[in-house]
């Protein structure tokens, strides 16, 4: 594979829509680490302490993350997997910075199940995306230098 022909505008050929896949696919893979590690951090806080409704809601500080940047992001953001998974005090769809400060944090019991199954379980998950990464990019070297006539296939179909 030419990696100077990836960026010249012509059709991608079949080896570079897999490298993007791979790529792709590995960004995943850290990001779905990231979530379980570092965000998931708080969740398994706010699991441990049973916060679980208002009256037991933990603020930021309490739960060892007073000015963290991050973590407040997520759970400003209502789409993000922290936010569905963890509730606030505070009732508003977008958290100011102004809303942290005296904000409780808690995970309802209709959302329990939810945040254990997406930032808690075992502690492996780097190793399954490292090993993961790992096939994929095996893979992609496999079909590349073993199938290269589908490759070619593939570029002859939408050359013209």
């Amino acid at each position: 594979m030419d990696f100077s022909k990836i960026f010249s505008g012509n059709i991608p050929d079949f080896a570079t829509i897999l490298l993007g896949l791979l790529i792709g696919m590995a960004i995943a893979s850290l990001l779905t680490v990231y979530n379980r590690a570092f965000m998931g951090r708080l969740v398994r806080r706010l699991l441990k302490k049973e916060a679980f409704s208002e009256e037991t809601a933990l603020t930021l500080s309490r739960l060892g993350y007073p000015r963290n940047p991050l973590i407040r992001l997520a759970l400003a953001r209502p789409t993000s997997a922290l936010r569905k998974a963890v509730n606030c005090t505070v009732d508003k769809k977008h958290l100011s910075a102004e809303d942290f400060k005296n904000a409780g944090f808690y995970i309802p019991e209709e959302k329990k199940e939810y945040a254990e199954s997406r930032f808690t379980g075992k502690n492996n998950t780097v190793i399954i995306a490292v090993i993961g990464i790992i096939i994929l990019a095996a893979a992609f070297l496999l079909v590349i230098k073993f199938f290269p006539d589908l490759t070619k296939k593939y570029t002859d179909i939408f050359k013209e």
